[in-house]
């Protein structure tokens, strides 16, 4: 169980708002030598998918009230890659990536080139689907798309100026991950699950 503190609702399956806390419920991670099979996999990678994209969003969310935009690029560039590496752990890999990755680190490799460039297709048309997964030998795979909401705009959108834009080419001079709308694809939460 991980405890999240500032931040006003949560909503969900597993997600629960107790007065000043914010406490999401993980479901155990499957020991190696339990069976892993499609649907197990697929239901323990949405929950962390969904206790990753939490943790982060909420890092973000008091970065910018601590200290403004900048402060968010920050929580970004040092702590995002820490986030998921806590979250990948006993045979589990979790990230994010794109096909405009403002991190080079972000970028699609291998298998989830593919797969992203099939869940942006779907979101592109509107699909219901926003997840797809396969199994490939011993490794379960499963990606979920990212869509722009209005605290993504702040640092991903079109009209990025100013101290902002200064620190972002500073960071990621090769950024690729600006001019967003609300809504648009930008990307995927990738999920690999090596069974031994």
């Amino acid at each position: 169980m991980r405890t999240f503190l500032r931040t006003t609702l949560a909503i969900g399956a597993g997600v629960f708002f107790t007065g000043s806390l914010f406490v999401v419920a993980e479901p155990p991670v499957t020991p190696p030598e339990s069976k892993m099979d499609q649907i197990e996999f697929d239901r323990q990678a949405m929950a962390k998918i969904r206790s990753f994209a939490i943790e982060l969003k909420t890092r973000l969310k008091t970065g910018i009230q601590d200290g403004g935009p900048t402060k968010a690029i920050a929580v970004c560039h040092e702590e995002a890659e820490k986030i998921a590496a806590k979250h990948s752990e006993q045979g589990w890999l979790v990230r994010r990536v794109s096909d405009r990755p403002r991190n080079p680190n972000n970028a699609a490799q291998g298998w989830e080139g593919k797969m992203l460039t099939d869940l942006k297709k779907n979101y592109d048309v509107g699909s219901e689907k926003k997840y797809l997964s396969e199994q490939v030998g011993n490794e379960f795979r499963l990606m979920k798309s990212i869509a722009i909401d209005a605290v993504c705009l702040t640092c991903h959108g079109e009209n990025i100026q100013g101290e902002l834009k200064d620190k972002l080419d500073a960071l990621y001079p090769n950024d690729l991950a600006r001019g967003y709308k609300m809504e648009d694809f930008r990307g995927a939460f990738s999920v690999t699950y090596t069974a031994e």
